[in-house]
């Protein structure tokens, strides 16, 4: 707590076997409601505020998302980082790597990622940051994103396949500079 600019809870790996289960009903409600409380001691305590930010899967129904989205707006969390990882193989075609297991990241989840940043960001009516990731890369994708809703972005295969020049391109993209902090 003392060196983290925020915290970050990953229930939506799809890497680690029946992690995703955690991002549901009474599970994350437990969860995420232990975990405020001792990021609020720890904010009293140490007398600075560390967000707390919970990345959630991009392959579960509306109603799932809805659902997600009011337990964390009812736990208080700061951000919510949309999305992880999608396991959903059905834009790989006959690709010979398409029936691996693991998630994938990039181009094949940057349309999932940014529905559902539009989804929560309509759901919440912007009460809780979102943090947009999932196949940016470029100043498109990373407008994209924006326009959908989110307030920041995460960059990482983008990152991987181009370096300093996919942030650079981003944050053009984004909005010219800085977008806001997370409350």
């Amino acid at each position: 707590h003392p060196y983290s600019d925020y915290i970050t809870v990953n229930l939506s790996s799809p890497n680690t076997p029946d992690l995703r289960q955690l991002q549901f009903g009474e599970a994350l409600r437990r969860l995420v409601g232990s975990l405020r409380e001792e990021c609020s001691r720890l904010d009293a305590e140490q007398g600075r505020k560390v967000p707390l930010v919970v990345k959630i899967a991009p392959d579960m129904t509306d109603d799932d998302l809805y659902a997600v989205a009011d337990t964390l707006a009812e736990a208080c969390v700061d951000g919510i980082i949309a999305t992880n990882t999608t396991i959903d193989r059905s834009g790989l075609g006959d690709h010979p790597k398409a029936s691996e297991a693991g998630g994938l990241s990039g181009l094949p989840v940057r349309d999932k990622s940014t529905d559902i940043i539009q989804k929560l960001h309509g759901h919440l009516a912007g009460s809780i940051p979102i943090i947009g990731v999932g196949g940016v890369s470029d100043q498109n994708s990373a407008q994209q994103k924006r326009e959908a809703g989110a307030s920041l972005l995460q960059l990482y295969t983008g990152f991987i396949y181009r370096g300093a020049d996919a942030i650079t391109d981003a944050a053009i993209g984004f909005r010219q500079g800085i977008a806001p902090k997370l409350n």
